[in-house]
């Protein structure tokens, strides 16, 4: 994800969501970035979240000046962009949780935005085969594993060519 803050000069953001899961009352949660924050610190903020945080997040960030052209140089700053790898695949409550910005003690231009960049392909399906001294491991007596495999599943079947038995 992209997440953008254009024309501020100083203060704070109270990034805020509402998490949504139903059966259960909606969830308010907030952290607070300066305007100007690190990627470390915008990081360190959605970790606060939890549609964030336990998805594994790293990130990078770029500058823009006000034509809208990359800079590095800390006087021509217009905008803050913090881009964020979201490496684990959110639950529907996390992805549809939007970042509604709270300004504090904040001068400047108050834009705020955040967008989707690539979006997480779709979830790992068919079947592989694997083969352990020569030999093919089975599951459920056939060699096609499936890739939603369990991980106690995928022991037994080591196990098993092994000759250990289930443990």
């Amino acid at each position: 994800m992209q997440f953008n803050q254009t024309g501020g000069t100083a203060g704070q953001i109270n990034l805020t969501v509402t998490i949504k899961v139903i059966g259960q009352p909606p969830s308010v949660q907030a952290a607070v970035i300066n305007y100007n924050a690190t990627i470390s610190e915008f990081l360190n903020a959605l970790n606060q979240l939890s549609c964030y945080g336990p998805f594994q997040l790293s990130g990078t960030q770029v500058f823009y000046d006000v034509n809208g052209s990359l800079t590095t140089d800390p006087t021509k700053i217009y905008t803050y962009s913090w881009i964020v790898n979201i490496s684990l695949l959110r639950t529907s409550a996390s992805i549809s949780a939007k970042i509604v910005p709270v300004y504090l003690n904040y001068t400047g231009v108050k834009n705020f935005t955040s967008a989707i960049i690539h979006t997480h392909g779709p979830l790992i399906s068919g079947t592989f085969g694997l083969t352990l001294n020569g030999a093919p491991l089975l599951y459920g007596g056939s060699p096609a594993l499936p890739a939603t495999i369990s991980a106690g599943s995928l022991q037994a079947s080591i196990n098993a060519v092994l000759g250990f038995g289930n443990t």
